[in-house]
């Protein structure tokens, strides 16, 4: 029996070693197989392609293309991979089908407004593009919603007009849950007609967007004088969740540039000229609440988001 037992006891401490030794392996083989990921993330024998989107030359707001071309290509040289970025070109109306060819792979990024809806199906560089700028509004109104709008001094006194915007607009969702009135249209010829009629009151528009739109619109057309609109709002670059790849490159490049002062410096180059020419020191900030900003949005960090102290660094 003494005999017996010593035998089994022998054979667990066996098999005890054995199974010990299983699991150290396949801890140093996850180990490798992780650094051999982080590893082909910054090495191949050939170039990374990134395919993006370009749009037919002409129309409004066409130097926002220019400015992503110039992002990216800042972003890529920071990613420390050799890269060659590929053009796509599209027609306006393909451009409102982002989300569909991120997806498909017709291109690799591309710059979207956030949403919880269009972080679920993309996979979101959270850095804003142009430093919350699109959540800065300035509103288009005709003569007559000038007088209307003058002694504006609130919110609530703001929420007794009519708001006008895009039905898929994230910012109509936003207007929205911040008590406003607003009445949608399916593009911008719409709403410029729904405020022809005066079936809206006025029509905000992001500072980066409403100066160039001023050119391209009818006379009657004007920009109210005292007020404008901020909330949290983000551009981002989005790509497939399925180019994990692209997104961590993306994310390491956009650190870098925060870090080196590059970023900023290119802001200023597209940005200065729209911003000094709101004239924000003297129009009425109304702030609004942003109930339906996406949870992970880094509002937190404030050297991501512009503020009307930026305007004395700019100009």
């Amino acid at each position: 029996m003494a005999s017996y037992l010593a035998g089994l006891v022998l054979s667990l401490l066996c098999c005890f070693t054995w199974a010990v030794g299983l699991e150290a392996n396949r801890g140093a083989s996850s180990t490798h197989e992780t650094s051999q990921k982080t590893a082909e993330i910054h090495t191949s024998k050939y170039p990374l392609i990134v395919h993006y989107p370009v749009r037919e030359s002409g129309g409004v707001n066409e130097w926002i293309f220019s400015y992503f071309e110039e992002l990216l290509t800042l972003i890529m040289s920071n990613s420390g991979v050799d890269y060659k970025l590929q053009p796509v070109l599209l027609k306006d109306k393909a451009l409102n089908r982002n989300i569909l060819y991120l997806q498909r792979g017709v291109y690799d990024v591309s710059f979207l407004a956030t949403s919880t809806e269009r972080e679920a199906q993309l996979r979101p560089i959270r850095i804003p593009i142009y430093r919350g700028l699109i959540g800065w509004r300035l509103l288009f109104v005709t003569g007559e919603g000038q007088d209307k709008l003058r002694d504006v001094k609130s919110l609530e006194q703001l929420a007794q007009f009519y708001a006008g915007q895009g039905y898929t607009w994230p910012d109509t969702e936003v207007l929205e849950a911040a008590g406003m009135r607003v009445r949608t249209a399916v593009n911008h010829y719409s709403l410029f007609q729904m405020l022809e009629a005066n079936r809206i009151d006025y029509f905000p528009r992001s500072i980066i967007e409403i100066q160039n739109e001023l050119e391209f619109v009818k006379d009657w057309v004007q920009i109210e004088s005292n007020l404008v609109l901020s909330y949290p709002a983000a551009y981002y670059l989005f790509v497939s969740p399925e180019n994990k790849r692209l997104a961590v490159l993306l994310e390491n490049g956009f650190e870098k540039i925060i870090a080196d002062g590059s970023l900023f410096k290119l802001f200023v180059k597209y940005f200065k000229k729209p911003i000094l020419a709101a004239n924000l020191d003297k129009r009425r900030v109304l702030y609004l609440e942003n109930k339906v900003i996406p949870k992970d949005t880094p509002v937190g960090r404030k050297e991501l988001w512009f503020g009307v102290d930026d305007v004395a660094l700019i100009k």
